[in-house]
Parts: structure tokens; C-alpha cells; sequence
């Protein structure tokens, strides 16, 4: 009976040694990553929310180019770092109409309702909006305290050499996983503002 305890216990002793490599060779992996493709982000504010609440943790892809419907972080002169969901790409016409968005897309002669299940909450209506060259029309998911592409950004557009990167899908699905492994490297003030 006490040899097959201790069989037991050596056994788990075993399995908390190979997670703690794993756990090791997995930070290594991250941190080459963080430094070439990857970066790590976290979350100040809610004009994200439901999908980002405050204080999650994501990965962003540094490399990976802009897309309809991307969530992206970029540097806005005077604000900071930011992020937004990409609903209008260069050439694309965004409106609003009984709370539902609408994409006219570069080269279309029509306007596409978008569907936006990640929204709790009906989007303000705002009149059409042609995304220039070099630029994208960004919003926040929570509309309505979002400062976004409808309001503060309207005068200055963001620019795509703005964009720092694109937050990936896993980071947001496993958001709970990345925030609870990485938000330990975060120091007070290191953060990105979600206004």
C-alpha cells in the first residue's frame, strides 16, 4: 500500500515537472515570437466590450495585413495606442441606417448590410462615409461610448501605417487563458487605451 503512494505521488511530482517545462518552452517560444511577429496587448477600457473587456490580454500580429471585420490596434496621434474593429477598407462607403451598418465595398454599386452578432446594442445612425486612400474606418463594439471613426477620428482618418497590428482570433476566443497567463508582464501604465 505505501509503495503504490509513493508511485502516486512520484507520478504527479513527474507531471508538474513536464508542465512546468512545457509552460517554460512555451514563454521562450513567446517571447522569440513577441519580438518578431507577435506582441502582447492589454486592454484599458471598454469601447470593445463584450468581445475585449478591460484588463484582457491578446496577442497582436504584427505582420499579418488589414482586413473587413479585423480587430486592430493602432498609435493615434494624440490618443495613443487604440483599438477598433475594421469596418470599411480604402475605396469603401460606411453609413448607418435604423441601426443596422451598411458597406458599399470598393467597385460595388450597392450597399451590403454587415452582420455585427458580436453588438449588444443597436449602432447610432450616421450618414455616408467615403474611406480614402491609405485609410480605414474603424468602431468600436460598444457604440455607444466609442470614440471611432463617426466622431474624433472623422477629422483625421487613420491612417494604415497607424495600424500596429491585428489582433488574432484564438487571442480574442481564449481571451480568458491569455489574460491569465500573460497579464503578470504587465506593469501599471502599460496598457492600451480602448476609449
Amino acid at each position: 500500500m505505501q509503495e503504490t503512494l509513493l508511485t502516486q505521488r512520484n507520478t504527479k511530482n513527474s507531471g508538474g515537472f513536464y508542465f512546468f517545462i512545457i509552460l517554460l518552452a512555451v514563454l521562450v517560444a513567446m517571447f522569440y515570437l513577441s519580438s518578431s511577429v507577435f506582441s502582447l496587448v492589454k486592454v484599458d477600457g471598454a469601447s470593445m466590450n463584450e468581445t475585449l473587456l478591460d484588463g484582457d490580454v491578446l496577442f497582436v500580429n504584427q505582420k499579418r495585413d488589414v482586413k473587413h471585420g479585423d480587430v486592430v490596434v493602432f498609435e493615434y496621434p494624440d490618443h495613443g495606442m487604440l483599438i477598433k474593429r475594421v469596418i470599411g477598407m480604402e475605396g469603401d462607403v460606411v453609413k448607418c441606417q435604423n441601426g443596422n451598418v451598411y458597406v458599399k465595398y470598393s467597385g460595388d454599386d450597392s450597399f451590403t448590410m454587415i452582420n455585427e452578432s458580436y453588438l449588444s446594442v443597436d449602432t447610432s445612425d450616421f450618414s455616408e462615409f467615403y474611406v480614402e486612400d491609405g485609410t480605414i474606418f474603424v468602431l468600436g463594439d460598444n457604440r455607444g461610448i466609442s470614440n471611432d471613426s463617426r466622431n474624433f477620428l472623422k477629422s483625421q482618418p487613420v491612417k494604415l501605417e497607424y495600424v500596429v497590428g491585428v489582433v488574432t482570433n484564438k487571442s480574442i476566443k481564449y481571451k480568458k487563458l491569455s489574460t491569465s497567463l500573460f497579464g503578470w508582464t504587465f506593469k501599471l501604465g502599460d496598457t492600451l487605451g480602448g476609449r
